[in-house]
């Protein structure tokens, strides 16, 4: 397999950033509990096979 170059990386990166984000929107719109809602308790993230968050998540992000 061949090495991924920064490019590569980047783009990736912000492929799982936009979907942890269209994910947050999913979860906000169809909701119907009020805690969700108005209050905006709870969160998303992408995660790899180990477990951890993939990407990190960025600043103003409701995702893990």
């Amino acid at each position: 397999m061949s090495a991924i170059n920064a490019v590569e990386l980047e783009i990736i990166r912000n492929a799982l950033v936009a979907a942890a984000e269209e994910m947050s929107v999913t979860v906000w719109r169809t909701s119907r509990s009020p805690v969700v809602r108005d209050i905006l308790d709870y969160s998303t993230a992408v995660f790899d096979a180990d477990g951890q968050a993939a990407p990190p998540k960025p600043p103003g992000c409701r995702c893990i």
